[in-house]
C-alpha cells in the first residue's frame, strides 16, 4: 500500500510544521523520517528524500534531535525544505555497510516513481487508495500504509561530479549537533558511460572503468566550526540536488495535498 487517502484539508490552515514519523527499516530497525509540511497533514511527507546514518554506537532515535537537524540543513529561510529526511542506525557501519543498507532498502520499498504513477493512473496502477474516516493522527502511519519510495537517481542533468543514482549521508557522531557538525557526504551507483555521455553530449567524456564511489566530508551549514568560506555545506548540497526536479514533484505533491492523501 503506498498511499492511503484521508479527508482533504481547508486552505485556511496550510501552516508549515516539522513533522516526525517513527518507522522500521527494511531490517525491522527503528528508524525516523522529519519533513516539513502541512500542521494539518502530518502524514504527507515530500517525495524527494536524502538518508542519513548515524553509526555512534551510542546514537538512538531517541537521542537524535530531528526538528533540529531539518532546521540545520535548510538552507535559507526564503526557502523551505523541498525534501525529506530519513535517519537511520547503523552502529560502527562502514561506507559499504551503509550503501549495502541503503540499496536493501531501495529494494524493498521501490522508488517515488509509484506515488507518482499511482496519481497519474489511479486505475491502473499498482498502488491503492484507502479511505479513512478521521483526520490523521500526527506520528502514526496508518494500518496498511506506508512511506513513499526513496529516489530513482541522484544524478544531476548539468553535472560532470553528480553522475551516481545513489547518494547517502553519514555522521559519525551521537547527535548530528555533537562534535565538529560534519557529515561524511557519499555518492555511489555510477550511472555508467553510457547514461554518462549522453547526457552531457559530448560536453565531457567518460575515460576508463567508472568509480565506485566517491566521498567527501562535508560541515552541515556554515555555523559548523569547520566550515570555511567557500566550502559546500550539506545543507547546500541538500538544496541544489532536491531543486532539479523541484518543480515536477511539487505538482504532484500538490496534488496529494488537495485530495487529503496520507502517507
Amino acid at each position: 500500500m503506498l498511499v492511503v487517502g484521508g479527508p482533504t484539508y481547508d486552505d485556511a490552515i496550510k501552516n508549515a510544521k516539522t513533522h516526525l514519523i517513527p518507522f522500521t527499516d527494511h531490517s525491522s530497525n527503528p528508524a525516523r523520517v522529519v519533513f516539513r509540511g502541512l500542521a494539518s497533514q502530518p502524514l504527507l511527507p515530500q517525495l524527494f528524500m536524502f538518508a542519513i546514518y548515524f553509526t555512534h554506537v551510542d546514537a538512538t532515535p531517541e537521542s537524535l534531535d530531528m526538528g533540529g537537524l531539518m532546521e540545520a540543513v535548510r538552507y535559507s529561510k526564503a526557502y523551505p525544505p523541498e525534501f525529506r529526511l530519513e535517519a537511520y542506525f547503523l552502529p560502527r557501519a562502514s561506507d559499504d555497510d551503509c550503501i549495502a543498507h541503503y540499496r536493501r532498502e531501495k529494494a524493498a520499498r521501490g522508488t517515488y516513481n509509484a506515488q507518482i504513477d499511482a496519481i497519474d493512473n489511479p486505475a491502473t496502477a499498482t498502488a491503492t487508495f484507502t479511505t479513512i474516516n478521521s483526520p490523521p493522527t500526527a506520528g502514526a502511519i496508518p494500518e496498511g500504509g506506508s512511506l513513499p519510495g526513496m529516489v530513482p537517481t541522484y544524478s544531476d542533468p548539468d553535472s560532470v561530479i553528480r553522475s551516481f543514482d545513489g547518494l547517502l549521508f553519514i555522521c559519525p557522531e551521537r547527535n548530528w549537533s555533537d562534535g565538529d557538525r560534519v557529515m561524511c557526504c557519499v555518492y555511489f551507483d555510477h550511472i555508467g558511460p553510457e547514461r554518462y555521455n549522453q547526457k552531457l553530449g559530448g560536453r565531457a567524456e567518460l575515460k576508463g572503468p567508472p568509480p565506485i564511489k566517491a566521498s567527501t566530508w562535508s560541515p552541515i551549514n556554515e555555523e559548523s566550526p569547520k566550515y570555511s568560506y567557500g566550502d559546500l555545506s550539506i545543507s547546500e548540497n541538500m538544496h541544489d540536488t532536491s531543486r532539479q526536479d523541484s518543480e515536477e514533484l511539487g505538482a504532484y505533491f500538490e496534488e496529494a495535498w488537495d485530495n487529503g492523501w496520507v502517507c
